[in-house]
């Protein structure tokens, strides 16, 4: 992605998504505020399945609700 001019933040943490209707600035931890055109955020974030397993839904390979290609 950076041979593409994408810049890669991973080692700052985004504490705000700043603009009206649409993101123009990024507030990071540090208090530093980038301009950007498009935000990517990578959150990993793991289901919690309880409450599918309770009500006996089909478990899918990956552990997750199981779909087909209509959702």
């Amino acid at each position: 992605m950076t041979k593409a001019g994408v810049r890669v933040m991973a080692s700052h943490t985004a504490k705000a998504l700043l603009g009206n209707g649409k993101v123009a600035y990024v507030e990071l931890d540090d208090g530093q505020k980038l301009g950007a055109d498009a935000v990517i955020l990578s959150i990993g974030v793991r289901p919690n399945m309880e409450l599918a397993q309770k009500a006996e839904l089909e478990i899918g390979p990956t552990g997750c609700i199981a779909v087909d290609h209509t959702w």
